[in-house]
Order: C-alpha cells, then structure tokens, then sequence
C-alpha cells in the first residue's frame, strides 16, 4: 500500500469513527430522553387509574348504605362505568397520550354525579332519620377517599418530584364568618343568614393556571353545608370568598364548626372553629 493510500484510509477511517461515536451518544441521549417521558407517561396513566379506582369504590360504598332500591341501582350503574373505563385505562399504551386525554375528560361528569347524590342523600335526610346516619358515613367516606388520593400522590412525588410540585395548590388564612340579613359580620350565629368562607390560593407560579373548583364543606353543630366556585387562577397569591346562603327558617346554633376546602376533589386544608 503506497503512501498517499494510507494516508486516505486513515481520514476515511477517522471520519468513520466519529461518525460511529457521535451516532451512538446521540441514540444514547435519545433513549434516555424516551425513558424520561416515559415514566412521566406511566406516572400520569397510574394517577388516572387512581381516581377512577376511587369513585368506582365510593360509588359502591354508597350502593352499600343505601337501603332505597332505585338509588342504589344506579349507583350500581355508575359503579360500572367507572370500572369499565378503569379497565381500558389499564389497557392503554402509555404513549397514547389523546385516549387517555379523551377518558380524563370524563372525570368531571363523575364528579359531579357523585356530588349529586350527595346532595338527594341530604334532601331524603330531611324526612327520614334514618337516613342521616348513611349520609355522615357517605360523607365521611367520601372524607377519607379524598385524602387516600393525596396520599396517593405524595407517594407518586418520589418518581417525580417536579411533577408533584406543579400540580399542589395550598391555601391559608382561612376564616369561618357569619354574614346577618345586611351583609354585615355577626359574631352570633343565630342573627346568621349566609355563612362566608375567606381564604388565600398561596402563590405557586410553577403550577398549572386556569379554573379552578373549589368547594367547601362546612359541618356545623346541628346540618352539614357544603357548596363549589370557580376561580380563575394565574399562579400569583389570590383571595377567594364563598359564601352558603341560609333558608329564611334556619337558626345556627353554638358549637364546634368544621371546614374544609378541597380544590377538583382534592384535600386542602381543614379547619375547627369553636363558636360561643
């Protein structure tokens, strides 16, 4: 081999081994990457598997304490179809990022059938005392179901933390008021016609903005209350008020009252209040 040809094969040569290496640290940095979205892809499929494993237990926890036949049918029905969505969720391929945006898109809509019977549970009450017993169980039930699901997350935050942080909102300066029949601050709850609820959204720039359902569960000495608003929120420290009007017969009583917030049926904070 003369010279002038050995001297090509080494720069073909070494223009084939960068080539080499550079390919493989790209593929390298490329199936690291996959593997990232990846897990982020599985952590959002397994919380999703999550909430729908909740209401399809509340639901049949309901269907359990009811005696009346009709409701307990549909809760039945209900049940169901959390179950069978839970079931394709289980099936999807993680990357199929717009079947598990379309079945998280029907979330809403258990929700709210939940928060429906909730509130006929609390119509039937009324006339039936036996009826109140189910209800608080229901209710507490539903109590411990929310704080399963931030466990749930919390234990999901160690596989990534940021995607944790993002989604948390917190709130402080919580107060419990009573409004009389002018709008103003009484400190006596018998002269209460609306009872108002004050509270901060803490600013969190790095979580996701947008509406945001708060609702609020009061339960005072002798009835439980509770109601939902949306607030438009922009990651910036924001103020919410929500008020629960009275029925123009009702007198509060004295008494231990309990608050709790909760934000698209997660735990926020919850508070005791002791009115003299």
């Amino acid at each position: 081999m003369n010279k002038k040809a050995l001297i090509c094969f080494i720069i073909i040569g070494s223009v084939l081994l960068t080539t080499i290496v550079s390919l493989s640290y790209n593929l390298n940095a490329q199936k690291k990457q996959n593997q990232d979205m990846l897990e982020l892809a599985e952590l959002d499929k397994k919380e999703l598997e999550d909430q729908y494993q909740e209401f399809a237990n509340q639901y049949g926890d309901m269907k359990d304490m009811i005696t009346d036949k009709e409701i307990s049918s549909q809760l039945g029905i209900q049940q169901t179809k959390a179950q069978q969505i839970l079931k394709k969720i289980k099936v999807t391929d993680p990357h199929n990022a717009q079947e598990l945006a379309r079945l998280k898109k029907q979330l809403p809509s258990f929700k709210n059938v939940l928060k429906a019977y909730m509130n006929q549970l609390d119509s039937l009450r009324k006339t039936n005392s036996n009826l109140i017993a189910e209800n608080a169980r229901v209710k507490e039930q539903f109590d411990e179901a929310t704080n399963h699901i931030t466990g749930l997350n919390t234990q999901n935050r160690d596989l990534s933390y940021k995607v944790a942080i993002a989604s948390q909102l917190n709130v402080d300066d919580v107060n419990l008021l009573f409004k009389n029949k002018r709008g103003k601050t009484t400190k006596k709850p018998k002269k209460a016609k609306t009872i108002e609820i004050t509270f901060n959204i803490a600013k969190n720039p790095t979580a996701p903005k947008g509406n945001k359902n708060m609702t609020v569960v009061v339960k005072s000495p002798n009835k439980d209350y509770n109601t939902s608003k949306t607030i438009r929120y922009n990651g910036q420290r924001t103020p919410v008020s929500i008020s629960i009007p009275l029925h123009e017969d009702e007198e509060l009583e004295k008494g231990i009252y309990q608050v709790t917030i909760l934000s698209n049926g997660k735990l926020l904070d919850k508070e005791s209040y002791t009115i003299k």
